[in-house]
């Protein structure tokens, strides 16, 4: 061999050593279709596509959180309040009445102003307000009602003869004289003896005033004095034996005031059937204080 095929060997051999590096290299590298993109994301990783539809899932899919409670329709004076039904069988509303009663197991005494009476046919009536010291023939200032522990309210449909819703008191047996309350009011009025005692009427000395004075009935005004009786007992029976003489004289003492109320809820027309009723009492805010069929 020549000089001339030596060197075309030479040089076939250090293309050949090429090529064999370049395939080499050709092949780590995966050649010119590298086809571990696909790989990895067709075949290798089948997980990683559940991992993005649970994902997915758990964005879309309606959240399970159970729902808040809806709110109690329930008033927070509920069992502590009862309800009762009295005169119901009228189609006259001043005779018409139900009552109520506040707990004696409850801590303080419960505005019910604004509270609401509910019938069967879903008609309401609102208790307004009412006098803590009511006179007759007279206007009388009002404010918020407040019935203490223990009290009764008996809630009338009607007008009040004193225009008024009012508390009673111990003079308060006076207006049955003149006045047809239903239901009557209590005669808890101080005995006149007891009266002319407090007064010192005995000091004068008149047997004639005395025995009229004994012979008084409670929360009664003597209309006519019998004859020869003095002016000192004219005086005392006009300034004393009465409803505006029995508040001067008793309004500071400690059990002038009674707990319970009589409450008008100023209808013109009966608001409770005679049968089959529902009496439900509303708070201020609509909820259920007291429900009572019958």
């Amino acid at each position: 061999m020549d000089k001339k095929d030596e060197g075309i060997n030479r040089d076939l051999g250090w293309v050949v050593l090429f090529l064999v590096i370049l395939g080499v290299m050709w092949y780590t590298q995966g050649g010119n279709f590298n086809l571990s993109p696909f790989k990895d994301n067709i075949i290798l990783n089948p997980p990683q596509k559940d991992a993005d539809r649970a994902s997915f899932e758990t964005i879309t899919t309606p959240s399970s959180k159970s729902e808040p409670p809806a709110p109690s329709t329930d008033s927070l004076f509920k069992n502590k309040i009862s309800l009762s039904s009295r005169a119901v069988a009228t189609n006259q509303p001043d005779k018409e009445y139900i009552s109520f009663r506040v707990s004696s197991e409850n801590k303080e005494a419960v505005n019910v102003t604004g509270w609401t009476f509910q019938n069967k046919k879903g008609l309401k009536a609102v208790i307004g307000k009412g006098s803590v010291l009511p006179f007759l023939a007279s206007v009388n200032p009002e404010s918020d009602i407040f019935l203490e522990p223990g009290a009764e309210a008996m809630v009338i449909t009607g007008k009040s003869l004193v225009q008024t819703s009012f508390r009673l008191n111990i003079c308060t047996g006076y207006f049955n004289q003149s006045k047809n309350f239903i239901p009557s009011l209590p005669e808890q009025c101080p005995d006149p003896e007891e009266i002319a005692q407090k007064q010192n009427l005995y000091r004068i000395d008149d047997d004639l005033c005395f025995n009229h004075v004994k012979s008084l009935s409670r929360c009664i005004m003597p209309l006519n004095a019998p004859y020869g009786i003095s002016n000192d007992c004219q005086n005392f029976l006009s300034e004393h034996i009465n409803y505006n003489g029995c508040v001067n004289d008793y309004k500071k003492e400690e059990n002038f005031y009674s707990k319970d109320w009589r409450i008008y809820l100023r209808r013109d027309s009966e608001f409770w059937k005679e049968r089959y009723e529902t009496i439900i009492l509303l708070d201020k805010e609509g909820k259920i204080v007291s429900e009572l069929s019958y």
